[in-house]
């Protein structure tokens, strides 16, 4: 049983609408180790997660879409089209706490698994995955796969760039093996072949790096704040506003410009401002939109909205100013329709959302 389903089942434990499939799966994973009775039993005793546990609303999928056709459907400004009967993004309350007992592990990708090969394959499908590809002296083109880089006439000695627009996302994977997901409106500078003693990208926006071993040739991103030297496998990096580096496995080093390296272990993530400070986090939140998820925590409704409403290229408008700072917490698909992700958000924080055109009114 993966990490992910394990959460899953934990969670609708601990809120009492586990089904007995799932109480039953559960006792097995407990008696695999004396570890995994001891994540169960911090879970338990934690009094501020079991409270969340109590008062959580999980918001069901077919009830959310009736309640937004009841709601919304027979009002004349408002345009949906069966796209809008997509299956809902599950808002799922407490997902983030249960992740924080256990250390998130993924392959490199020469060992992708199956969960992430369907991420990849689910962008593609859904025309999520492109990028417009820059190389000096040549016609910018846009690529849905780095396939197409390459079998495209590119010297071997280019340096090229891919960018991505707000609403698209870039997989690809390097000439040495490493493979890149590149988040929307971001840019990554590489050579099609990396030679010499060290392999060297560029970075300004967010990029996930599941990085390709080589004791030889060490791997560095530069991005506008520093330089990020990779030890390990597995780190993200986001570069709007001060750069932020979170580590999922392995190692890596951060530095300013030059400066001394400072070292960051599993867990803990490094902000490039004025200096450099290092704390540790749930890296849940940093790492979901890897997977196809948006993932938040006490998050402002204004921010959430923000992020969503820029992925799916619409406008978002607050009725009501007081409502921004309505918070909340949970997990969104990024690849389903937005209807039903609004419908779960009005219930959880209690806003009526409405649709007129490319807008969204929140009142």
């Amino acid at each position: 049983m993966s990490s992910r389903d394990i959460n899953t089942v934990m969670h609708n434990v601990l809120c009492g609408k586990a089904s007995d499939e799932e109480h039953a799966r559960l006792q097995q994973w407990l008696q695999l180790s004396e570890d995994h009775q001891h994540q169960w039993e911090q879970l338990q005793a934690d009094q501020t997660l079991a409270e969340r546990c109590r008062t959580a609303r999980c918001i069901d999928e077919e009830r959310a879409w009736k309640q937004f056709r009841n709601r919304h459907i027979l009002r004349p400004r408002i345009a949906v089209g069966s796209r809008w009967a997509a299956a809902a993004a599950i808002i799922v309350i407490a997902v983030l706490a249960l992740r924080r007992y256990q250390q998130p592990v993924r392959p490199v990708p020469d060992a992708m698994d199956e969960k992430l090969a369907a991420v990849i394959q689910q962008a593609k499908t859904l025309g999520k995955n492109e990028a417009t590809l820059l190389v000096r002296g040549q016609k910018a083109t846009n690529v849905v796969s780095d396939s197409i880089i390459q079998d495209m006439d590119l010297h071997a000695d280019a340096d090229v760039q891919l960018i991505t627009r707000h609403d698209k996302e870039f997989w690809m994977t390097l000439d040495d093996g490493t493979l890149v997901h590149l988040n929307y409106n971001s840019s990554l500078v590489y050579p099609l072949h990396f030679t010499g003693n060290s392999r060297e990208v560029e970075l300004v926006g967010e990029a996930y790096f599941f990085v390709a071993h080589d004791s030889k040739r060490p791997f560095y991103v530069k991005t506008p704040d520093g330089v990020v030297k990779q030890y390990g496998t597995e780190f993200n990096i986001n570069t709007r506003g001060a750069t932020e580096v979170v580590l999922v496995n392995g190692s890596i080093s951060v530095s300013r410009n030059g400066g001394q390296e400072r070292m960051l272990h599993p867990g803990e993530k490094a902000v490039m401002a004025d200096g450099i400070s290092v704390c540790k986090v749930d890296v849940a939140p940093y790492t979901a939109w890897n997977t196809g998820l948006y993932s938040f925590e006490d998050c402002r409704l204004d921010q959430l909205m923000e992020v969503l409403t820029r992925w799916y290229g619409l406008k978002v408008t607050f009725a009501d100013p007081t409502l921004k700072n309505r918070r909340i917490t949970g997990v969104i698909s990024r690849y389903k329709d937005i209807a039903n992700s609004m419908q779960a958000i009005s219930e959880v924080a209690g806003v009526d959302i409405q649709y007129e055109g490319e807008s969204i009114v929140i009142q």
